[in-house]
């Protein structure tokens, strides 16, 4: 029997423009993604029943976005926020801009689908105030495995007790310095002794599981941070953990999801 994941968080559309030789010529391509988004279907590939939870606009955005979930075999539970638009992301030349719209009214309301073997809520959603008391309220009423991303550096560094409730905490370097002022492998022994188990992603040079009191090392590659590979790890390395493997094998797994999201136009499988 399948597992059941729901992943709790931000959920956008991704814009990506690079300009061509002319004034005006530009190619423009649209994905559906953020971080719930992103987990969810990687949960999905897993072999996992997933759901996506998080809060939309009532606009066409939105269609598309629990399309493009259901597309990939995952249940869209979007609230529909009638003041708020979608909230988008644009790449343009390498440079980002970030609208989060209708994510940041996500409210304890919108929460469904916690009685699941796992649920992951997305850093960003935990660790943004406007959203963090609805993001904690899921980590807080889940009944099984809980674990939680980090979002970014800047945001780890005014983490608190916000994470406490994630028995699973995944962070890349960066992140987990801002949590605990160590480089990584320390960093991962000391975020082990906040939660179960405790990864730190490492881009090109693999990832760090630190649990039990041990350091695993996995080195394939993740892949670089960002275009969903830290949500495809987060994602797979809970349903293996749901699932009874081994560290070491839920850690390879992981690291292969996130190389194949580095890897993908779209960071989906």
């Amino acid at each position: 029997m399948a597992s059941s994941f729901t992943a709790v968080g931000d959920v956008m559309v991704d814009l990506r423009v690079v300009r061509g030789g002319g004034t005006h010529e530009a190619s423009i391509r649209l994905h559906a993604g953020g971080t719930a988004a992103n987990a969810a279907v990687w949960a999905a590939a897993a072999g996992a029943a997933a759901t996506c939870v998080g809060r939309v606009g009532d606009d066409l955005a939105a269609g598309a976005l629990e399309a493009a979930l259901r597309a990939r075999g995952v249940r869209p539970a979007l609230a529909r926020d009638p003041e708020a638009p979608t909230g988008s992301v644009a790449h343009l030349d390498g440079e980002l801009a970030v609208d989060r719209g209708a994510n940041r009214a996500l409210a304890e309301a919108d929460l469904t689908g916690l009685d699941v073997d796992a649920v992951l809520v997305s850093g960003f959603a935990l660790l943004h105030a406007d959203s963090a008391p609805a993001a904690r309220a899921a980590l807080a009423g889940a009944s099984g495995w809980t674990a939680a991303t980090a979002g970014s550096p800047g945001l780890a560094e005014r983490a608190g007790d916000a994470l406490a409730d994630a028995r699973v905490l995944v962070a890349n370097a960066a992140e987990a310095r801002a949590l605990t002022g160590a480089e990584p492998e320390e960093a991962a022994r000391l975020l082990a002794t906040r939660h179960d188990v405790a990864c730190v992603t490492l881009g090109a040079e693999g990832a760090l599981l630190a649990a039990d009191g041990t350091v695993i090392r996995h080195a394939a590659a993740v892949g670089a941070d960002g275009a969903g590979a830290g949500d495809a790890f987060a994602a797979t390395l809970l349903v293996a953990l749901v699932e009874g493997l081994a560290h070491a094998e839920a850690l390879a797994r992981a690291c292969a999801a996130g190389a194949a999201a580095a890897a993908s136009a779209d960071g989906w499988p």
